[in-house]
């Protein structure tokens, strides 16, 4: 359009001198601005509840502003959108949206790209492939049913056709995954990494379209090789930024990194400037100026400092206040009137159902062609639909050159907008991520016993770099216990906040393969958040400790569901919270540090719906002496005192206390109160609980006895040890400041006091300022009362439990109301009096069970675990044949489990899986002994073995762990079938198998590698991290106890039906697994 600038006025006189600001071009770009801004916010605010991203809100508010809706009041558009200026809203909406394009190339990691695997791009070449079939279809209708299209060339609308169809917006759909808790599932890396091959695909498909549109018609007609010269002029400004920019920048990104004590002022604006030299190059060249910004982003170094700088600079100003105004342009152009008659609502219609259609069909045939399930894989075609706003760039681009009319410009501006709104509610929809409810019976400190093998596995939930203390670091490696047989299992949660700026969640997506590369770049110190990564990293390294990261992106008000299903699903102990106020010694004072209330929200929602015991910690430096060190270290300096009132919660932290005083560079103290005065407060509620009552019987007479008997148990395991004080409680709360005054311990450690002792009830006259502390802890972490101990408050969550484990005779009390049980457990075997669990041994599972009249053979019955299968199942008058490859070892496993069991059945056999020859040798060799056979228990494995073949010419591992066992089921199932049929007793082959086939390869087994290198068959590995009387449990609960007759086919762990891996699940890896096993089978047969 053409517009004289002399006749724009800049700045009006003001209205005192009769001027209207509207006729001036600077108060209108004021009043626009703001009109479009609280148009995106509104809307935006609108469409929170339908998990809408912002995206939508924005296109939605650019049509509401043009003539679809607002602009039909003429009087409206004349004087807030006027003809003239047009250009200057455009010119400022195309630099806001040049310097967007920048950020997304900085957020674009080419390297991730490549590591995405063939899979996502296979993925990802289907979408497109099949939309741009779909729209050689649409580009023919549209050419003879929309006026003017027929005059544009066919291979221009084509090309603006297909890529409009086509386009995945990447920033988009990690909102979208991000909303919907599925950015770091299966499903969502996947989608991201197909959506980053989409996402290049569509800027080369951009560059070509812009190249073939030329001048759109203006002007003389040009040559065809001028579109060539466009191309190749554009491919040489891409070469040239990766042969010269590109080193540069990397100059420019070490000079800016924390090592080096160099202002980053003068390279930020000369990047900035060089974004706009990008785009004007681009521009110069026949390519829209974008292109250039793109590229000029995407070759700069990513994870760095400088591009961290770049972002936190720009972002805000440019995603906030510029792109909104080319939204509006956008909606500027889309008139909804257009679209006149039902044939062209039917363009619509066809255009959407080719956009859709295309993806989701392309997307499903290739992802179920890479075996991911069928639930999968329509979700990934329908979250590669997620339009944004480079489908709008297009389809302006388009309009612009005069490829595409009003009309076909409104109807794709429509298709882009209904698909986009449509994704988050059919993705809610069709998937839904496995989510147990809260378990049955939760966890707590109190069920694992530092003195046992057990392992304590605790999550430690940390929100931002200032969260990472030493404190916490020093807390982790003093709830490690000393038992040589124990271990500790850390995982490690960093907590992100969902907010609206892009570039976090593509940063956390960047960054999200669970390790501490994470950790280190989200501190804007770097050297400082380097050391607490290495931290992290040497805790891993620790004896008996075990690190697990993993990464939670939500919202606040959501963020305690990521914390509790991370909880149960990995069956932690306990969850370590920092608490929201920090307190730092600031020459002599208290100094309060805090991070919002938000996490406060959050920290009190997982007391609430935790489903194990939660921890929080004031911290108050901890182990830091006065300054943060990367990996502090307890020396003998160090005290901790636990205070003991009485309750569930005191129990709990005296546990924890217990644990603690294993540590030998650790003084431990036990502040014990007694009641100087029994007063009855019978029904009295001290304070507001804020965990789930577990039961709603309350017995003072019974807490009592339980907090006796812990007493008692930590008085005989640390008698001389730790330090054990006794107080009558006069005035708690001048007692309790004492102890946090006295500055005798760095840690106190107190139980949150839910139906506490009566002794604690002149607390409850006090405001409670924070609940999740509980009267104690509120005391000691308030300020100004010169406390310089850091303070740990810790909830059991499970309030009426019985005894200690320690103190409990029957085995039936121990695994009753103990242990955290699998939701998914089939619903006949819930109605059984007593629950099973990961510290359930094979005795306790199979008590008062008679298996008198059953024949089980056992592999590798010999040793470990076999040993103990086979000796519970002679325990309970099963008569067991042990199968081994050593018949000297498996012979005096025989005269141990007769010198405990005189009556026990027990045969040796010869059986070397490794060996065909030998697993038919042992099946005749049974068979001709005419007895019945009930069981088949498959537990015999080899792990981490060297490369080796069998005899057979097969890799040694899978030999031993899947073939020998395959060909040994098949040669005694008839013999099984025979038995069943004589006896009517079902036979039942269990196969042992552990987690760790839920890490297995990409395509789950490797067929044509299975004799490439040791253990390439992951699906069957074999690893137990428990004593064998607990390793044995399962097998021996899923082979004799009568709840599981007629359960067949189903994965079993910790007594408890578990969802297998996806591989494990698949009928055709299944059938494909079998195929092969029997043509080993037949080749060694034939041999």
């Amino acid at each position: 359009m053409q517009v004289n600038i002399t006749s724009i006025r800049t700045s009006s006189n003001g209205v005192w001198q009769g001027d209207n600001p509207l006729d001036y071009a600077f108060p209108l770009l004021i009043i626009q601005t703001t009109l479009i801004l609280i148009l995106c916010r509104l809307l935006a605010f609108l469409m929170k509840p339908l998990r809408q991203p912002k995206v939508v809100a924005e296109m939605m508010s650019g049509i509401l502003l043009g003539p679809s809706a607002f602009g039909r009041n003429e009087e409206y558009m004349r004087r807030i959108f006027p003809k003239w200026s047009t250009p200057i809203l455009e010119s400022l909406a195309t630099v806001g949206l040049l310097f967007f394009l920048f950020l997304v190339g900085l957020e674009l990691d080419l390297n991730s790209i490549r590591r995405g695997g063939r899979r996502a791009f296979a993925i990802a070449l289907a979408g497109i492939s099949l939309t741009f079939v779909f729209g050689i279809g649409v580009t023919s209708v549209f050419r003879q049913a929309v006026d003017g299209a027929g005059k544009v060339s066919y291979t221009q609308y084509l090309v603006f056709m297909g890529v409009a169809l086509s386009i995945t917006a990447f920033p988009v759909l990690a909102r979208v995954l991000a909303e919907l808790k599925l950015l770091t599932t299966h499903v969502g890396e996947t989608a991201m990494a197909a959506a980053a091959f989409n996402d290049v695909a569509a800027w080369i498909s951009l560059a070509l379209a812009v190249a073939l549109a030329g001048n759109g018609g203006d002007g003389p007609k040009r040559s065809p090789l001028i579109s060539i010269w466009v191309l190749l002029s554009g491919v040489l400004f891409v070469a040239f930024m990766m042969v010269a920019i590109k080193p540069a920048m990397k100059w420019v990104d070490r000079r800016c990194s924390s090592e080096h004590d160099t202002g980053d002022e003068a390279y930020i604006s000369l990047t900035l400037a060089g974004v706009l030299v990008a785009g004007f190059a681009t521009d110069l060249i026949g390519i829209h100026a974008i292109f250039g910004a793109f590229i000029f982003g995407l070759i700069i170094p990513k994870g760095g400092d400088f591009a961290r700088r770049l972002t936190e600079r720009i972002e805000d100003f440019v995603s906030g206040l510029l792109l909104p105004l080319y939204f509006a342009l956008s909606g500027l152009k889309t008139n909804v009137a257009a679209i006149k008659g039902g044939g062209a609502w039917g363009l619509l219609v066809m255009v959407i159902t080719a956009a859709c259609a295309g993806k989701i069909i392309g997307t499903f045939a290739v992802a179920m062609m890479c075996m991911i399930p069928a639930r999968e894989s329509i979700t990934l075609g329908v979250l590669m639909n997620t339009k944004g706003l480079v489908e709008l760039i297009v389809l302006n681009i388009g309009k612009d050159k005069k490829v595409l009319n009003d009309e076909a410009f409104t109807i794709l501006v429509l298709m882009a907008l209904f698909t986009t709104f449509l994704t988050t509610p059919v993705v809610m929809a069709i998937y839904k991520p496995a989510r147990s409810a809260a378990a049955a019976v939760h966890a707590h400190l109190q069920s694992i016993s530092g003195g046992s093998s057990d392992e304590l596995r605790v999550l430690a939930c940390v929100h931002g770099p200032s969260n990472i203390p030493s404190s916490v670091l020093n807390l982790i490696r003093l709830t490690r216990s000393t038992n040589k047989s124990s271990c500790l299992k850390l995982y490690v949660m960093n907590l992100l906040e969902l907010t609206e700026r892009s570039s976090s969640i593509i940063m956390v997506q960047r960054l999200r393969k669970n390790g501490f590369p994470l950790i280190s770049r989200l501190r804007r110190d770097g050297q400082l958040h380097d050391q607490v990564a290495l931290a992290f990293k040497e805790c891993g390294q620790m004896g008996r400790v075990s690190v697990r990261p993993a990464t939670a992106i939500s919202a606040l008000a959501s963020m305690h569901e990521d914390i509790c299903h991370v909880a149960e699903k990995k069956m932690v102990a306990m969850i370590l919270l920092p608490f929201h106020k920090r307190w730092r010694k600031m020459n002599g004072e208290d100094e309060e540090e805090s991070l919002g209330q938000g996490w406060r929200w959050v920290n009190q929602r997982v007391f609430r719906e935790a489903p194990c015991s939660v921890a929080v910690l004031v911290d108050r430096g901890y182990g830091n002496e006065g300054q943060k060190t990367a990996a502090p270290a307890p020396t003998g300096g160090q005290n901790v005192c636990v205070i003991f009132f009485g309750g569930a919660d005191d129990r709990e932290a005296l546990e924890l206390g217990s644990r603690m005083a294993e540590h030998p560079g650790l003084k431990v103290a036990l502040i014990r109160f007694r009641e100087k005065y029994r007063l009855e407060v019978e029904g009295v509620v001290l304070n507001p609980s804020l965990g789930k009552s577990r039961g709603t019987s309350y017995s003072p007479a019974t807490e009592e006895e339980h907090d006796e008997g812990a007493l008692a148990e930590f008085r005989r395991r640390w008698e001389g040890k730790v330090e054990f004080i006794e107080k009558s409680a006069v005035n708690i709360l001048d007692q309790v400041l004492a102890i946090g005054t006295s500055g005798e311990y760095e840690l106190i450690v107190v139980g949150n006091g839910r139906r506490p002792s009566t002794m604690v009830a002149a607390l409850a006259d006090h405001a409670i300022e924070h609940p999740e502390l509980g009267p104690v802890g509120e005391v000691l972490a308030a300020s100004g009362r010169g406390i310089a101990s850091s303070v740990l408050v810790v909830q059991q969550q499970h309030v009426s439990e019985g005894l200690p484990v320690s103190k409990i005779s029957q085995p039936e009390d121990d695994i009753n109301g103990r242990q955290e049980q699998i939701s998914s457990a089939v619903d006949h075997r819930k109605s059984r009096a007593e629950w099973f669990g990961s510290a359930s041994t094979a005795e306790q599972v199979t008590q008062g069970i008679d298996a008198a009249n059953l024949t089980a053979i056992i592999t590798g019955g010999a040793s470990g675990i076999g040993l103990e299968t086979a000796r519970v199942l002679a325990l309970r008058n099963a008569h067991v044949i042990i199968a081994a490859r050593n018949t000297e070892t498996a012979n005096n496993t025989k005269q141990l489990i007769l010198k405990d069991n005189h009556n026990a059945r027990v045969d040796v056999l010869k059986l070397n899986l490794a060996s065909l020859k030998s697993v038919k040798a042992f099946a005749d060799n049974f068979i001709a002994l005419d007895l019945p056979l009930n069981i088949l228990i498959n537990n015999a494995g080899i792990m981490f073995c060297p490369y080796e073949l069998s005899e057979d010419g097969i890799e040694m591992q899978f030999a031993t762990n899947h073939l020998g066992h395959f060909y040994l089921a098949n040669l005694l199932l008839e013999k099984m079938k025979d038995t069943a049929n004589s006896t009517g007793i079902d036979g039942r082959i269990i196969n042992l198998s552990s987690v760790a086939h839920l890490h297995t390869y990409e395509e789950g087994i490797r067929f044509e590698h299975i004799n490439g290198t040791a253990g390439i068959l992951k699906i069957c590995t074999f690893i137990l991290w428990k004593n064998v009387h607990q390793g044995a449990a399962t097998t021996c609960y899923v082979a004799l106890h009568p709840s599981l007759k007629g359960v067949s086919g189903k994965y079993f762990v910790d007594c408890n039906e578990f969802k297998p891996s996806r591989f494990a699940r698949s009928q055709v890896l299944a059938k494909r697994l079998w195929d092969f096993s029997c043509k080993l089978v037949d080749a060694a047969e034939k041999a």
